[in-house]
């Protein structure tokens, strides 16, 4: 009989057999509970030093990160900087190289600035101040270890000695800087054959050179004499009973020296926070603790007074010193510019010999090398008649030549 409309066939069971078996029921899942991503953590990038802990531990905000995070700052094996950091410890050598794959927070106010050195403001790498907040500086010294405590001390600098008695950072623009300093040029002076003469350097003293805390240990450990280091590894030992017979010296030209500012990433996710902790570590305070801490020498200190009230004797050369330091900057090879002021006009002149002495000690003033550019001489130094065109050239040079090299300068 056919079906009809309307009419259906009522459902049969499966035939049992092969084939036809049906899959037993999976148990259900236990459900887990929910749990939230743990926040990112407050991440600081430094160059050189991490923040102290001290420090970090001293800040009490409102609302403080869940977790707080310090990182070397370094290029990745792709060759790119980090781009996720919160706040950058940064030197003006890698601020312009970082700010091109990061976008810096542009600060609104000054009041932080209240009572910094002016020697720390308004350097060309960020003339107003409104990426970078300074915040500490180190200069590099020269350590000396004397048999004899009671020695009288004179170190001269001329070059890099490779003997057993030296160890020197394996930092070669540093070196490099130095050693211009010593020739009365400045450490960021765009040669044409920097890149010969760093590599130079290099196979120099690759087998003399080592970590900071290589040079440190070795000094410490009577392995060498004499080293180059920041003045913060003295600082931070100090407490630890550091021979006297380890002296240490600026030389008389002046130094390189190490100048940390802070950062913040433009959008980080914790800006409130970064821009918070900025805030806290130039509070006076926080400047205080920074010396003690760290070694580093604080924005808010008077110049020259920066040891007042520690049982320690920098040994400063004779002068303004600190007018013929500067810090390193990028330094790409292109030829040089024209004669421009220099150390010159910060008091430094171009002819005094290399050398690293004590402030008992006043170098001689020789002529200049053979072929050496002659700067504008200082007002107590007559100008030779013939040397007059020479002086306007600087005024003749196109718009498009590189800044006059950054000089930490007395305002």
């Amino acid at each position: 009989m056919l079906l009809g409309a309307g009419c259906s066939r009522a459902p049969q069971a499966p035939q049992a057999g092969p084939g036809n078996q049906t899959a037993p029921e999976k148990p259900a899942s236990p459900q887990l509970p929910f749990t939230p991503p743990a926040p990112a953590p407050f991440r600081i990038y430094y160059e050189k030093d991490a923040v102290p802990e001290a420090l970090l531990a001293a800040w009490k905000p409102e609302t403080r990160p869940a977790a707080i995070e310090q990182k070397l700052l370094q290029r990745s094996a792709d060759g790119k900087w980090p781009e996720d950091g919160d706040l950058y410890v940064i030197s003006p050598r890698d601020f312009a190289v970082v700010s091109a794959g990061v976008k810096f927070h542009e600060f609104a106010d000054r009041e932080d600035l209240e009572g910094v050195n002016a020697e720390f403001m308004g350097h060309p790498f960020d003339p107003q101040n409104l990426q970078t907040r300074p915040w500490r500086w180190t200069p590099y010294v020269f350590y000396v270890r004397h048999n004899e405590q009671d020695k009288p001390v004179k170190f001269e600098f001329h070059e890099w000695s490779v003997d057993g008695a030296s160890l020197w950072p394996a930092d070669w623009n540093l070196l490099l800087g130095i050693q211009l300093r010593s020739e009365g040029k400045s450490i960021n002076l765009r040669l044409p054959d920097r890149a010969a003469r760093l590599e130079k350097l290099a196979q120099l003293l690759a087998a003399h050179s080592g970590t900071e805390a290589d040079c440190w240990q070795a000094l410490e450990d009577r392995k060498i004499q004499r080293t180059l280091l920041p003045a913060s590894w003295r600082l931070m030992h100090q407490k630890e009973g550091v021979p006297d017979n380890i002296q240490w010296f600026i030389p008389v030209r002046g130094t390189v020296t190490q100048f940390d500012h802070l950062a913040v990433r433009a959008d980080s996710a914790q800006l409130n926070a970064a821009l918070g902790l900025v805030k806290f570590l130039l509070e006076n305070d926080s400047q205080g603790l920074l010396l003690q801490e760290s070694g580093y020498f604080p924005v808010k200190s008077e110049t020259g007074k920066e040891l007042a009230g520690l049982p320690l004797k920098l040994n400063f050369p004779p002068g303004n010193w600190l007018n013929g330091s500067e810090f390193l900057v990028d330094c790409p090879v292109l030829p040089p510019p024209p004669a421009t002021e220099t150390a010159a006009k910060a008091g430094a002149p171009e002819n005094v010999p290399a050398a690293v002495e004590t402030e008992k000690v006043t170098a001689p003033v020789t002529e200049p090398a053979k072929g050496e550019a002659v700067p504008p001489p200082a007002a107590s130094t007559p100008e030779p008649e013939k040397a007059k065109p020479e002086a306007a050239k600087p005024a003749e040079a196109p718009a498009s030549e590189p800044p006059p090299p950054v000089l930490m300068r007395r305002r």
